[in-house]
């Protein structure tokens, strides 16, 4: 009797055999009979770190990359192949070949290697293994030292810096680690940006742009590198520095081995460190420079750079981006090129409308390599840069004549009125002025275009007054919490020094006639030197708008402010306080039920200012009271800060519902009443009662309703 094969045998008979060419995910090890394709991964034992095919963004080419397991937003902390991408990643293959890994494309070229020349080790005994600090290690199993490796990624890291690896330079071998940028955002071939051992002094560690050294750690003094005293005070990791006949290195070491975080040099040119947070994604410890434009050349040549727009970079008038593409993500780095070339040389023939002219740009920095021309006047100036066709800019003022013949770098958009703006005089082709002829055109139509709106606006204007009417408080409140978002923004990072208000709170929000919003009394006010992100300092502020970090005697930071505006945003959005008294004697509080009830999904609407009788955007309220519930989280880490505060509101950056805080949910689940005085004078005592059987909850209250106004 023929016995014929079931198919549930033949089908794990398949799954077998295909073990053998590619493993299944959650494998931590390559050996020489297994291959990473398509989707295929390996994960670390621990399950902290995972390799495999990634795509960056919206491109359509695939890298070998490693990224936090937890993370769902999967950042690349190493990419192997970053400036060999491959098409199909399905019928491409990342094996060991001979003694070394090896991707090869889909037309099985070898386009990566670890490039390891080893006699003795064969394919057969070589393994790669990812391990939980995120090293991927390669070792012949067949040598009885299991201990020395053939190849490390340590030692040769993309962009990032992870607890348990190196920054420095051997003395054996003359080779570096260094952290080298994204090109951009969806583009991880190597970027203008490097953070590495300075050569000339190895105490300390730089940021480059290709050959220019723009930013230092400052020297390291034993405990921490004089510039970024954060090291010192990190409770996320730790630097140490080691010197000996063989290396020179800065080793980091994690301090909580449950806490994900790394240290990368982002494609903007600033060194960042990240904290990884469930409810909150990667949030930023600290960053250096400190200030977008602080990073040189980040707008390349004739780009102008402004910490007051988004985006940070414009081109000149007169030119326009050298790739529109690199400038859509992000990468300005290539800079500007001239929309139409110069008539220099020809100027003697040429007619007064067709000579080059000057553009005035007020109230920038001055660019590099300048040279400096005696002259008694701004006409002489001008005549010599227009005599010399290499002078493309002039600048004349009490500092003398100064032209520039070579490409503008650095430049940067001031403030009217800064010390250190000069007015420039960018040189530019006829054609990018108005003529004389034309304008008079323009004026003409432009005379009776505004005649026919006029007479059409005239006809809506008292609809218009009517709705504007309803609607002026809604829109107030709007304009008036973003205007205010912009303002702290300004405070904490635009400065010369950081600026903590510490009495955040409506009253201290003042408006003009058109809603336009004044932060107002500096009288608690904190400065803070850009050197440190931390200030110690007694408790000041105002109750009901303090955040927990004060009560706890730590040093503050930026965020306190955050929470003082969440407290601010859901008055804005119920028009009312957040403390209520009830007829009972009792108070609600009205952020730990609005926090609860925007988490549950709850209609938001029934949060809203009863006078405005509904009318509102709802998907713009639900924005801002999600945002307010971020701002509003006990842990100084979750909230955000100001600057994307401001894209929440702008609706920028995609929103995940926040956690209810703790202690506000604590307090909500609480069934104890709480009762205490509410007089505003900050002379008068306060008292509490609170449920006695949650010391987080007395905590909390006692420190919202104590009547704190003390400097």
């Amino acid at each position: 009797m023929d016995i014929k094969p079931k198919p549930t045998l033949i089908l794990v008979l398949f799954h077998f055999l295909n073990f053998n060419i590619h493993f299944l995910f959650g494998a931590e090890t390559i050996s020489a009979n297994q291959s990473l394709s398509g989707d295929d991964t390996i994960v670390s034992a621990g399950e902290v770190f995972v390799l495999g095919f990634f795509k960056p963004g919206k491109t359509s080419n695939y890298y070998i990359g490693m990224w936090y397991k937890r993370d769902p937003y999967q950042t690349i902390v190493w990419v192997a192949n970053r400036e060999q991408p491959v098409i199909n990643r399905f019928s491409s293959e990342f094996r060991i070949s001979g003694s070394n890994l090896v991707l090869f494309n889909e037309s099985n070229i070898p386009i990566w290697s670890t490039n390891v020349n080893s006699t003795t080790s064969s394919t057969t005994s070589v393994k790669a293994v990812l391990q939980d600090n995120g090293n991927l290690v390669l070792f012949d199993d067949g040598l009885s030292d299991k201990s020395k490796l053939l190849w490390q990624s340590f030692d040769y890291p993309t962009d990032t810096w992870l607890p348990g690896a190196s920054l420095g330079f051997n003395k054996i071998t003359k080779r570096k680690q260094v952290l080298t940028s994204w090109k951009s955002p969806e583009d991880p071939a190597p970027g203008v940006f490097t953070f590495e051992l300075n050569t000339s002094d190895v105490s300390y560690i730089s940021i480059w742009n290709r050959s220019r050294s723009f930013w230092t750690t400052g020297s390291w003094n034993g405990q921490d590198f004089t510039l970024v005293p954060e090291t010192k005070r990190n409770s996320v990791c730790k630097v140490e520095y080691v010197s000996n006949h063989s290396m020179i290195t800065f080793n980091m070491y994690a301090i909580n081995s449950t806490a994900i975080s790394q240290l990368m040099i982002h494609f903007s040119g600033q060194l960042k460190q990240l904290l990884w947070l469930p409810n909150n994604g990667w949030d930023s410890l600290w960053s250096f420079p400190r200030q977008q434009c602080q990073v040189y050349a980040f707008c390349g040549a004739y780009g102008s750079c402004s910490e007051n727009s988004m985006p940070f970079c414009q081109c000149l008038k007169g030119f326009k981006p050298k790739s529109q593409n690199d400038w859509d993500l992000q990468d300005y780095s290539e800079g500007c090129v001239r929309k139409s070339e110069l008539h220099c040389g020809n100027n003697t023939s040429l007619t007064n409308e067709k000579k080059d002219r000057f553009l005035e740009l007020p109230s920038v920095s001055s660019p590099e390599d300048e040279e400096s021309k005696r002259v008694g006047s701004l006409e002489e100036c001008e005549s010599i840069c227009l005599s010399k066709c290499s002078c493309i800019a002039y600048a004349y003022d009490n500092k003398g004549c100064s032209i520039w013949t070579r490409d503008l770098l650095n430049l940067k958009q001031l403030s009217p009125g800064d010390t250190n703006g000069r007015t420039l005089y960018i040189r530019l082709a006829a054609s990018e002025f108005p003529s004389p002829k034309k304008n008079k055109g323009k004026f003409v139509g432009v005379v009776v275009s505004f005649a026919l709106v006029l007479i059409s606006l005239l006809g809506c204007l008292f609809l218009s007054i009517l709705r504007q009417r309803k609607n002026s408080m809604g829109t107030g409140t709007s304009v008036g919490a973003l205007g205010t978002a912009r303002g702290l923004v300004y405070l904490h990072d635009k400065c010369r020094e950081c600026i903590i208000h510490c009495d955040i709170k409506p009253e201290n929000i003042l408006l003009d006639a058109e809603f336009n919003p004044k932060v107002a009394d500096f009288g608690l006010a904190k400065l803070v030197s850009r050197e440190f992100s931390r200030v110690l300092t007694t408790i000041r502020g105002t109750r009901g708008y303090l955040a927990p970090e004060w009560i706890s005697g730590v040093a503050i930071t930026f965020k306190a402010d955050v929470y003082s505006y969440g407290m601010v945003l859901f008055e804005l959005i119920s028009g009312k306080r957040n403390t209520e008294i009830c007829e009972d004697g009792k108070v609600r509080f009205f952020a730990s039920q609005a926090a609860s009830h925007i988490v549950r999904g709850g209609d938001v609407l029934s949060l809203l200012d009863p006078r405005l009788d509904g009318n509102a955007d709802i998907e713009e309220l639900k924005r801002v009271c999600v945002v307010a519930c971020w701002c509003i989280q006990d842990c100084e880490f979750q909230r955000p800060s100001m600057s994307r505060v401001v894209q929440m509101l702008e609706g920028i950056i995609e929103l995940n519902l926040p956690p209810v805080p703790r202690s506000l949910k604590l307090v909500v689940d609480s069934n104890q009443s709480i009762v205490f005085y509410t007089e505003s004078s900050s002379n008068q005592s306060s008292q509490s009662q609170v449920p006695s059987d949650t010391s987080y909850v007395s905590s909390f209250v006692d420190h919202q309703i104590s009547i704190v106004n003390v400097v």
